[in-house]
């Protein structure tokens, strides 16, 4: 899947494989076998390329049609409202009291606090 995502978004942007190589310090056979399929860059190209096209890694890999992880719409979304992305990159909206609210802004400064010590 990742061949076929690869090469529609190169083109839909109007790059050659060997434009699209050099911007990506890459040989063009190697976008060449990337887009054949006979291999698939390193993960930190991947991530890379995802950001190049400002489209999701999932994407990327065919997990999922949806280009960016987005939440549809702000219906239901108050200062109780804490949205969170996963790691299959699809967000999470919930709804918390305020002791929740607190607690996790307690988690949270703690968590600061121990990053600058």
């Amino acid at each position: 899947m990742f061949r076929i995502k690869l090469k529609e978004l190169r083109e839909s942007k109007g790059l050659s494989q060997y434009t699209f190589a050099r911007d990506f310090g890459v040989s063009q056979s190697a976008v060449g076998n990337w887009e054949s399929g006979i291999r698939l860059p390193k993960a930190d190209i991947i991530e890379k390329i995802a950001e190049y096209f400002d489209v999701s890694v999932d994407y990327l890999l065919g997990r999922t049609e949806e280009k960016k992880p987005s939440v549809q719409s702000d219906e239901g979304i108050d200062e109780n409202t804490v949205i969170i992305c996963g790691r299959d990159g699809k967000a999470i909206k919930m709804h918390l009291s305020d002791k929740g609210i607190d607690l996790i802004k307690g988690m949270l400064e703690a968590l600061d606090n121990e990053s600058s010590d």
